[in-house]
Order: structure tokens, then sequence, then C-alpha cells
């Protein structure tokens, strides 16, 4: 008996669904954690950009289901979620709330802090923390997990300790004479001095792997897009290790990261990070 065979049409994933945010490529590369308002038409949702963990353009902004144009509310480099008439949002590890007004779209009076020691997640941007319709607050502790620098020997035994324990510790690379450590932390960079066991922030302005120079007098790393040209992505950017003179800028390209300098000092290898 022949067997008919229908022909297969996969369903249609959703023919409704369309973007309700639209990412400004020059300034951020990702859309995460929306949270509606009690009108369920509007939400707050986080614009964030991989060039760094702390990227000054980072922020909270109010986006609507009906597609129009999102309004900047705060910068932030965590979710925020509305609740009782406030929004909830971390200023470190501290959980903050500011009275917010739906109507005209803006913040009123000052942040108040509701909680310490609140669990976040950098690399993410994620604080763990939500409330309930009726005010009701759950949050998770901990703040950010910490980092200890230790020295071991070639058969795994620890030698000792490098500085304290430390949050959101990247990225570490020693000097070629072994002298000074150089880390990446709470998106700076921060040089070690291992004799000393004393560390020096190098960079201010939020940065992502950092590395050294052949003979160690220099530091490059990924930076922020120059302030009159944010569509350019990002920087590779250089400064003398000991924090002298000031910043340097090698390249500008779609969002660069350094990944090593060559031994004899005359080329960089890099990355680039494009949201296409």
């Amino acid at each position: 008996m022949p067997v008919v065979r229908a022909p297969f049409h996969p369903p249609n994933p959703n023919p409704c669904s369309r973007a309700a945010a639209k990412v400004d490529v020059s300034r951020h590369d990702s859309h995460r954690w929306p949270a509606f308002l009690p009108d369920g038409k509007h939400f707050l949702y986080l614009a964030a950009s991989h060039r760094n963990l702390s990227d000054p353009a980072d922020a909270i902004y109010l986006g609507s289901l009906e597609g129009t144009e999102a309004t900047l509310v705060m910068p932030s480099v965590t979710a925020a979620v509305f609740s009782q008439g406030r929004i909830l949002f971390l200023r470190g590890n501290q959980l903050m709330a500011q009275e917010f007004d739906t109507a005209s779209r803006k913040l009123l009076g000052t942040a108040i802090k509701i909680a310490d020691d609140v669990q976040n997640d950098p690399t993410t941007w994620h604080g763990t923390f939500d409330s309930s319709k009726n005010g009701t607050l759950v949050h998770g502790i901990g703040g950010g997990a910490e980092s200890q620098v230790t020295w071991f020997d070639r058969s795994g035994q620890p030698l000792g300790n490098v500085g304290k324990p430390e949050v959101n510790l990247f990225n570490l690379r020693l000097s070629s004479g072994g002298d000074r450590l150089i880390a990446e932390m709470l998106g700076d960079a921060w040089v070690y001095d291992l004799a000393r066991n004393v560390k020096t922030r190098l960079t201010f302005n939020g940065v992502v792997s950092p590395v050294w120079s052949p003979h160690g007098d220099w530091v490059a790393f990924s930076g922020p897009p120059p302030p009159r040209d944010l569509s350019a992505g990002g920087t590779i950017q250089r400064r003398h290790a000991d924090g002298s003179g000031e910043v340097e800028t090698l390249l500008t390209s779609h969002n660069p990261i350094p990944n090593d300098w060559s031994p004899d000092g005359r080329f960089l290898l890099y990355t680039e990070q494009r949201p296409a």
C-alpha cells in the first residue's frame, strides 16, 4: 500500500513578535534584564557594552511595548526593578532605592540605601534582588565573588599570598622581570609591587585586558571610544607602568582587546569584537 507523506511545514515562531527596543551600536551591544512597570506597557532595561564591565555609557532605560523612543533613566552597570513608586538598583554592593515619576519619566529626590552586601555578578550586569508588587523585597547576600592571588611552586604547593582578597579580579599578568603583577579589577588596571606587597591604580576610566610591554615600562589596554566619536567602538591605549604621563591612544577600532605585546616591542596582537 503506498505511503502518502504530507509536506512538513515548520511552525512560525510567534509571527507577532517584534523588537521592543533598538540597540544603539555606537554606545552598547547588549540589552538585558527587562522589568515591567505596573501599567504592563512600559519596562526598564539595562543597555550595556562588552568593552568593559563598568562602561560609563551603560545605563538603565525606560522602554515601551509600542516601540517608542527609549528614555534614559540613569547611568548604571547593573539591572534595576520598579516597586512601590521606586526604582531599585545597585551602587557597588549596596541596594539603593529612589523615587521615580512614571508620568514625567524622571527620578525624584535622592537615593537611599536599603541593604548592604547584596550579591552582584558584574560579568552579566545583574544583581541578585527583586521585589513583589506589594513591596516585599528578596535579595542574595555575599557581595561579589572574591579572589586571592597566591604564589605556588611547580609541585602545586602554596608559597604565600599577594595582597588581600579582592572582588572581580581578572587577567593577571607578571612583568618580564617578575617583580610586578598587573590585574584588571572593578573595570580598571592595578599594578602590584610584589616586593612591597602593595597595589597602585593605573587607570580610572574603565579598561579591559592590560598587557605589559617587553621591558615592563608600558602597559597597553582596551579603553573607551574617544569622547567625540562614540561610534568608533573602542580604543587600545597605553600608559607608563609607574602611572606617570598621560594615557596615549594607539588605535581606534571596533572594541579592540589587546592579547599580547611582541618581544621586540614593535607589534601588539589584538582581537576585535564586532556586534555583527
